[in-house]
């Protein structure tokens, strides 16, 4: 049967294939493509785009989904919804990949006035034919480390170098020494709010001695709250806090969704620094991974030797700018992968306000992220 596309511009419409194109994004373990992170963005930032949802049936049954939007100004791009704080992107596919995927990059319908902006994107996407022939600007590889963990915690350990397993027991037992210890999840709605109140205040307590950080705006800020709150709901949610004598010293944002777990966001008390109460409470949420029955651990986007240090593998995106001619908007992206290269090179804290300051500029930037 001959594949057939679709793209979806209203909210409402969207939503009658909410259930198909969820089970997609749980059997990836991405977050980042489910309708819970694409509605919820809307919700913060969906004044300024219009939604684009391209679908591909094969028959009755939805076999692909593409979740785009499309910027209202210039430069009129196309890009995944809420790319600027996703880690990983990728079209959600069954069956024949290639021949969806070509399927839905075609229906996206590149117009010659705009560029398509694929952030973060996984290594097989990005060689999906249907953009082989387009102009594009290629950011430098992003590094995603992940730790294999479907044998349990034992052999997780024993995979783990000896320095690596005798830091994590002195530090666990440094910190019960002089505090009482307890971990919490958050499970119920009520508790929501002054969860994700102390782990953005722990958050922002870990950032701002580097300059602050990137997620610390308020619509970003709004936008997570309203993603961990569907997360929560669809039981995904994996907010986490470490209390020393009470008080919260180190906190947890992620989620377990399908065969995956992912760190995406922590902070904590720089006054228990020495006891590395962050480490403390990364090593228990390995253990409730296990404990979820999941088979990997992400470690999201960052080079980060803390978590070079709990991987055992590494993984790759690209971040992509494509046209169909070379344009104002395309050049753009051009001098800003070439900016990349120098911001690289300069030192956590200076980076950091750079940073900050591109993601104010918003979509101008093709590639700007606010994560």
């Amino acid at each position: 049967m001959a594949l057939e596309t679709q793209v979806v511009t209203d909210v409402d419409e969207q939503a009658a294939f909410v259930t198909p194109w969820r089970d997609l994004a749980v059997a990836e373990g991405n977050l980042f493509l489910t309708p819970e992170w694409y509605f919820s963005w809307l919700e913060a930032f969906g004044r300024d785009f219009v939604p684009r949802l391209v679908l591909c049936r094969n028959g009755s049954a939805v076999v692909g989904v593409l979740p785009l939007v499309q910027e209202r100004a210039w430069p009129r791009a196309l890009r995944f919804a809420g790319d600027a704080s996703a880690d990983r992107t990728a079209p959600l596919s069954s069956g024949d990949r290639t021949s969806v995927e070509q399927a839905m990059f075609t229906a996206a319908g590149l117009a010659a006035s705009s560029i398509l902006v694929l952030g973060h994107l996984e290594p097989a996407a990005a060689q999906a034919p249907a953009l082989r022939n387009l102009h594009q600007v290629r950011a430098r590889p992003a590094r995603l480390p992940y730790a294999t963990i479907a044998d349990g915690w034992d052999a997780y350990l024993a995979r783990r170098s000896r320095n690596f397993r005798a830091d994590l027991k002195r530090k666990e037992r440094s910190l019960r020494a002089e505090h009482t210890v307890e971990f919490r999840r958050t499970h119920a709605e009520h508790e929501l709010e002054g969860d994700l109140a102390a782990f953005f205040r722990l958050h922002d307590q870990r950032w701002e001695p580097r300059g602050g950080s990137t997620s610390s705006t308020d619509r970003v800020r709004a936008f997570l709250k309203d993603v961990s709150a569907r997360a929560r709901a669809a039981g995904w949610l994996r907010l986490w806090q470490l209390t020393a004598d009470g008080e919260p010293a180190a906190s947890f944002l992620g989620w377990s969704l399908g065969p995956t777990y992912s760190y995406y966001l922590a902070g904590f008390d720089p006054k228990l620094s020495k006891h590395s109460p962050g480490t403390v409470l990364l090593a228990h949420t390995i253990r409730d991974a296990i404990a979820d029955g999941c088979s990997r651990y992400d470690l999201l986007l960052g080079d980060e030797q803390y978590k070079e240090r709990f991987a055992d593998g590494v993984e790759s995106v690209e971040s992509l700018v494509l046209a169909r001619r070379a344009s104002v908007p395309f050049l753009l992206a051009r001098l800003e992968a070439a900016a990349r290269v120098t911001l690289r090179r300069l030192p956590e804290r200076p980076k950091v306000i750079v940073q900050r300051t591109a993601a104010r500029a918003g979509s101008r930037l093709p590639l700007t992220r606010s994560r």
